[in-house]
């Protein structure tokens, strides 16, 4: 279950000093000859796009509004075609790179109609990773009160350990295997957006205690107001 702790018990991660090289923005590329079935390609194979674009469309639903999310570029492609391939699914990319040439903590803010359609059939279809649909995409947002707090995870008797290869499923998913990933850069660490939950419901959630028997620490930031 979650407990209340103080913010001063939060760890807070250092952050690296990057050295700015130069900065490109790219537009929306997308031509008529790009189809839903190809866009829903590039979004299936690449995890880093899925969970984007979730984000995103997450508060273009609840809230009617674009927001700017970073991303970092998945190794199976070569730096200019993942590019590209952001290129067509985001309407404005914003690629800053180092001394190297090498880019990082690429910005994305919104989503073209044709690639939120395709993302749209996607949800409707089971295509988008379940625990990703899960956390990001199922619920509605819960109405925020003023009151910021933070909350650490302990196991309770109440929730009985799940099959083992539930488990077995659950730490071999693609999603999870993301936010877990090593040496990520400070602005694209692992979280996982719950404002469509109550605290109760997260401590109810099988899903949140397979997560906690995978980490070694983690807390969760919440405004809901606990009754």
């Amino acid at each position: 279950m979650f407990i209340e702790i103080k913010y001063n018990q939060v760890k807070q991660n250092p952050v690296k000093n990057f050295v700015q090289h130069k900065v490109n923005t790219y537009k929306n590329e997308l031509t008529n000859d790009v189809g839903i079935n190809y866009l829903e390609t590039i979004i299936h194979n690449n995890m880093n796009i899925q969970v984007a674009l979730s984000y995103q469309y997450y508060f273009q639903r609840e809230f009617d509004s674009e927001v700017v999310s970073p991303i970092t570029l998945s190794g199976n492609l070569p730096i200019e075609d993942a590019i590209n391939d952001l290129a067509i699914i985001f309407r404005r990319v914003v690629v800053p790179y180092d001394v190297n040439g090498t880019p990082y903590i690429i910005q994305l803010e919104g989503i073209n109609k044709l690639a939120k359609k395709a993302f749209h059939n996607m949800i409707l279809t089971g295509k988008v990773n379940p625990i990703l649909s899960y956390f990001s995409i199922e619920r509605s947002y819960i109405e925020d009160c003023n009151k910021t707090s933070f909350y650490k995870y302990f196991i309770s008797d109440e929730l009985t350990k799940q099959k083992e290869n539930d488990y077995s499923l659950f730490c071999n998913n693609m999603y999870i295997r993301h936010i877990l990933l090593k040496n990520k850069h400070f602005t694209c660490s692992s979280f996982i957006n719950v404002s469509g939950f109550s605290v109760e419901e997260l401590n109810k959630s099988p899903y949140v205690y397979y997560l906690n028997s995978l980490v070694s620490d983690w807390t969760v930031k919440s405004s809901l107001e606990i009754s």
